[in-house]
């Protein structure tokens, strides 16, 4: 009776692990949909979740108020709450409001020569290497993310030229990775601020592939940043001509008698 038990719930663990693992979450962003800005569905047999943005959130959003968008659903049966969403909708206030705040100085102090230790070599390495094993994992990336249909026309605009700038090389590097038919037309608005985005985007993501594909970047970065480590520093001698320290012998005068 007792293996018996064990097996069953072994079985129904396996099952459910397959359930989560095995299954695609498909995601589902409309702009606009019935008067909001956008919707975002979550569709997957452990949850099911609906979050849309009312324009008067962006509002809040846009004058430092971080007020969360309205969400619905559940995660494996337990509902999630609106204020679950609240971290996100105050890091995007606070994201907003310091487009329009002036760039102060920050006061200089003396240089201190620090030694860094090995932990900060060993970040520097591995940030160094990351941009490469992004790449080189890109294919498993594309596996775990199978994108169905993605069709934005958007207008932007930051009232800061700058920003403006920044936000357009993000959407070209977005758009030069999606696969086609897949496409973004983006048009800045470069007197005021300003969103609008019209379009669809439904995409599947394979959570264990995903993992897979994780666990092999964070490999990748590891293995670039330990070979990093493993190189001999490049050598101090700057000079390319030997420097001659000997005097030359002098030979002795010649005796005149």
């Amino acid at each position: 009776m007792f293996w018996l038990t064990v097996t069953l719930i072994a079985f129904v663990l396996g099952a459910v692990a397959w359930v989560c693992l095995a299954i695609p979450l498909v995601v589902t962003i409309q702009a606009p949909d019935d008067g909001d800005v956008f919707s975002l569905k979550l569709r997957h047999p452990a949850l099911a979740i609906d979050v849309w943005l009312p324009i008067d959130v962006v509002i809040h959003w846009i004058v430092g108020r971080a007020e969360p968008p309205p969400v619905s659903g559940h995660i494996a049966g337990v509902p999630v709450p609106r204020r679950a969403l609240a971290p996100v909708a105050d890091a995007i206030a606070k994201a907003i409001g310091r487009i329009g705040e002036p760039k102060t100085e920050p006061e200089t102090l003396p240089a201190v020569p620090v030694k860094p230790g090995r932990f900060d070599v060993i970040k520097k390495h591995a940030i160094a290497a990351a941009p490469k094993a992004a790449w080189n994992t890109l294919p498993r990336f594309r596996r775990a993310i199978v994108i169905d249909v993605f069709a934005f026309d958007v207008v932007y605009g930051t009232g800061d030229p700058i920003a403006n700038g920044l936000v357009a090389g993000f959407l070209w590097q977005l758009a030069s990775i999606l696969p086609a038919p897949c496409y973004i037309r983006a048009e800045a608005n470069w007197m005021e601020p300003t969103l609008r985005a019209q379009g669809e985007a439904r995409f599947r993501i394979f959570p264990w592939r995903t993992i897979v594909a994780v666990l092999c970047l964070l490999l990748a970065i590891a293995r670039g940043a330990w070979k990093a480590t493993r190189k001999k520093p490049p050598s101090k001698e700057t000079d390319s001509w030997p420097i001659r320290t000997e005097t030359p012998a002098v030979a002795a005068p010649s005796n005149p008698s």
